[in-house]
């Protein structure tokens, strides 16, 4: 089924950045110093950056996603859990991969996949054969160019692990941003990865709603 898109509301980053001021204020009194801004992600052109060991990071500006998003009849978003040691990052930015070639990393190609099957499946409900998209030069650039949304529950730059219960804390202590984020973003399709199910359970469940 197709939206109306009149119902639709535009200005996505900058709602966004306004409720993520808010948010970061309060996590700041909360302790919490490592804030990482997510959302829908940059569509721009893709550029690269050094630090000061001259270690080189590519990155995307914003671009037409605004637009994309806006037109798009099923918007998938990516409700995870938090992001492993980049603290203050804005992931809007990220192309999932460290360059301007293929998307590597499991987690990301599992991501472009699911996108793919899922704005690929035809009239009678069947979805793409995995061995006919299982190919970089298919899904590399279906996902530079088709919009998405990507939001971590925990805001907070964490480790290579995550615990169900401090997952479940962040969830419970800033559920109200984390539901008006997802709601100024209107996705029709969540996925929510990782905790085992314990995001759609606990977020999704009427003691925290």
């Amino acid at each position: 089924m197709i939206k109306n898109t009149k119902l639709r509301n535009s200005n996505y980053h900058e709602r966004t950045d306004n409720l993520f001021a808010n948010w970061r204020a309060q996590s700041l009194k909360d302790g919490f110093n490592d804030f990482c801004e997510d959302g829908l992600m940059f569509k721009g052109e893709i550029k690269t950056t050094q630090d000061s060991d001259e270690v080189t990071y590519w990155y995307r500006e914003p671009g037409n996603e605004e637009s994309l998003w806006e037109n798009e009849p099923k918007r998938v978003m990516f409700l995870n859990k938090d992001v492993n040691k980049n603290p203050n990052q804005d992931i809007r930015e990220w192309i999932f991969r460290q360059n301007e070639t293929d998307i590597k990393a499991l987690i990301y190609k599992n991501i472009a996949f699911w996108l793919y099957g899922l704005l690929n499946i035809d009239w009678n409900g069947i979805a793409p054969n995995f061995n006919d998209i299982n190919d970089s030069k298919i899904f590399t650039p279906f996902i530079d160019k088709t919009p998405i949304a990507y939001i971590n529950c925990k805001k907070e730059s964490g480790g290579s692990t995550i615990s169900n219960y401090t997952l479940a804390e962040h969830i419970k202590l800033y559920k109200d941003f984390l539901r008006d984020q997802i709601l100024l973003l209107d996705p029709d399709i969540i996925i929510c990865g990782g905790g085992s199910g314990l995001i759609r359970v606990c977020f999704f469940s009427q003691k925290v709603a």
